[in-house]
């Protein structure tokens, strides 16, 4: 079931002076999922456990709230999500430049990200509404005029699928995904007391800056395994490559199966995830004390986890890494599909 919540549910003002457009999504077992028009973003995801609902991702509580925060918290980011090196790449022997806005990188799209836009609701259905948005040439230095599609689709199975599609009109980079931030706990439980599995046997260390370091490393006997399910918490900032970005904030290349579980710390909620991408990006909220959450109090650092399926970083820049590149006539296709489940009484 599909509705609009009335505008005075989702307080604040956009920069054109007008208020998002919140859209509710739900099926018929009580699964919820709230979305706005601004960045595309999930503001609120629950599910109902012991007769109460639970939040699975952090909730944004206001507009006004969201445009203050940094965090991308639950948007969709683009052009290109993560990291590239310097802000500028190399292609058909033209050096392109990007925005910066992380240092000296250009990080998630740049500053003026598809994050901090309006999207335009392209079409509705029963159990679905699918966004677009234009990009043109040169929009924070990418080239060619592109457009995005983004569809949010919920199951009877509480399964949430999110659909991109994209087309352009010359040779650009494209890494979009979904920045949001996971906690299937109770409450103010911290992120760090869930379960996590990563079908995954290698890991990307990056540098201070977020940038890879051109070795991939085994997961293998260090803090990387998550091949077995494990607490999140458990081996947190036991090495350098943690250490150096204060927590978990590396690409993880995905086996054959594609697949992420998270598992509630009371064991009553789960989270199967599987994508088209080649990894996922696991970043433990090492900085979200700097927001604030909807009980007028700061989140903390390590609230949630944001899990974000995609291309590596700094692929443009990485001959080794998976060509990233959208061209003319190719349609960019991919997907990443969630399926929370509530544990048998």
């Amino acid at each position: 079931m599909l509705s609009l919540l009335k505008e005075s549910e989702f307080k604040g003002k956009f920069y054109d002076g007008k208020p998002a457009k919140v859209f509710e999504l739900q099926n018929e077992t009580g699964f919820k999922v709230w979305i706005m028009d601004i960045g595309a973003t999930i503001i609120r995801c629950s599910i109902s456990v012991d007769h109460h609902s639970r939040n699975l991702i952090l909730p944004i509580p206001s507009l006004d709230f969201y445009l203050k925060q940094s965090a991308y918290i639950n948007s969709i980011v683009g052009r290109y999500a993560n990291r590239i090196a310097n802000a500028k790449y190399d292609c058909n022997g033209e050096t392109i430049e990007l925005d910066t806005n992380s240092g000296k990188n250009c990080l998630h799209g740049g500053f003026n990200g598809f994050d901090k836009r309006r999207w335009k609701v392209n079409s509705k259905g029963k159990n679905s509404v699918e966004f677009h948005l234009f990009s043109e040439d040169g929009d924070q230095g990418f080239p060619g005029n592109i457009d995005i599609f983004v569809e949010y689709k919920i199951l009877e199975s509480n399964e949430l699928q999110i659909n991109f599609k994209s087309f352009t009109d010359k040779k650009t980079p494209l890494n979009l995904t979904s920045h949001s931030y996971f906690n299937l706990n109770e409450l103010d439980q911290a992120g760090l007391e869930q379960f996590l599995k990563i079908d995954s046997q290698k890991y990307l260390p990056v540098n201070e800056d977020g940038i890879p370091d051109n070795s991939f490393k085994s997961v293998r006997e260090t803090d990387f395994d998550f091949t077995n399910i494990k607490k999140v918490g458990v081996d947190f900032l036991k090495s350098k490559d943690q250490q150096q970005v204060s927590g978990y904030d590396h690409s993880f290349l995905l086996d054959g199966a594609k697949k992420l579980v998270l598992l509630s710390a009371d064991k009553k909620v789960s989270m199967t995830l599987i994508t088209s991408k080649p990894a996922i990006h696991i970043y433990t909220g090492n900085f979200l004390g700097e927001c604030t959450s909807s009980t007028n109090t700061p989140y903390n650092n390590y609230s949630g986890i944001a899990i974000e399926p995609q291309f590596l970083p700094d692929s443009p820049n990485q001959l080794w890494h998976e060509d990233t590149f959208l061209e003319p006539g190719e349609q960019y296709d991919h997907y990443i599909h969630l399926k929370f489940d509530k544990a048998k009484p």
